[in-house]
């Protein structure tokens, strides 16, 4: 009995450091892991305080981020008033000024999957800030352009800007902006997207009578896109992504790293044997 209380007491310690190691907290001799639930939540807590931005960052991000829900806006509804002078500039054919119109959308179809997938693997701020290069990119494209295919490239790359920005602007809000406020700023960046939107209107209308007026409105969104994207390295990563991030590298160094097998709790027949020979008997049975 004496025996058999040690050698449980043995195996079920050996047994709690394994789970330890097994639940991505391994340490080269591991040795240093929560012992009981207490810590191991504590341990949890502080791994998510380390990753929460200041409050600087939290405002520089939020502002950045509906920043360009605004450039978003502006890029989608700017080639209504644009379009007129387009046609009479290229002498465009109904079907050309249809894909002048509609290649921003396929372009924008194409950046919704790719943003999820930068967000995922990269990280929020990179997304946002490649989808800050495709608006700035587009609107170079689209206001130097020489002829009717750069314009269809220009919107085309504008497209995948909006489809970035239209995934990655509210997964990032929703991840840095504090609690209290979530539900107002996700409202906010849609205000600011319709805003755009209205302000691509005026631009319309106010250079509706300049012949070239079309380069200055298409182009517009050039400038503030740059700003944005020279912002984004200084904004701060999304808690959520870096938690998540390093909850994979940890599990792909825990999977990579030769782990002994669980103990058994039941003792070996050698040490039945030894101990008891009624035991032996049965196991022999």
């Amino acid at each position: 009995l004496a025996y058999k209380e040690t050698h449980f007491a043995t195996t079920a310690a050996s047994y709690q450091e394994y789970l330890c190691c097994d639940a991505h907290l391994w340490s080269p001799l591991c040795m240093s892991y929560p012992s009981t639930t207490q810590e191991y939540l504590a341990y949890k807590e502080s791994m998510a305080d380390s990753h929460e931005p200041t409050r600087g960052g939290r405002i520089l991000g939020c502002s950045a981020a509906m920043a360009g829900a605004a450039v978003n806006g502006y890029t989608l509804c700017v080639v209504s008033g644009a379009v007129p002078q387009i046609t009479e500039a290229f002498r465009l054919s109904l079907d050309e000024k249809a894909a002048v119109v509609s290649v921003n959308v396929i372009g924008a179809m194409l950046g919704g999957p790719l943003g999820g997938a930068v967000a995922d693997s990269h990280g929020r701020r990179y997304g946002l800030a490649l989808a800050s290069f495709a608006f700035a990119l587009g609107a170079a494209l689209m206001m130097m352009t020489p002829g009717f295919y750069v314009l269809l490239l220009g919107r085309f790359v504008a497209g995948v800007g909006t489809g970035l920005s239209g995934v990655l602007s509210p997964i990032y809000l929703s991840e840095v902006s504090p609690p209290a406020l979530r539900g107002t700023l996700t409202t906010a960046n849609e205000f600011l997207l319709t805003a755009g939107c209205l302000l691509a209107l005026f631009v319309d209308y106010s250079l509706s009578h300049d012949p070239e007026g079309w380069r200055r409105m298409l182009g517009l969104a050039g400038p503030p896109a740059l700003l944005l994207l020279l912002v984004a390295a200084a904004v701060p990563e999304s808690p959520v992504w870096l938690r998540s991030d390093a909850e994979r590298a940890r599990s792909a160094r825990a999977a990579s790293t030769p782990r002994a097998t669980a103990p058994s709790f039941a003792p070996s027949p050698p040490a039945v044997a030894a101990a008891s020979p009624r035991a032996a008997r049965q196991i022999g049975s």
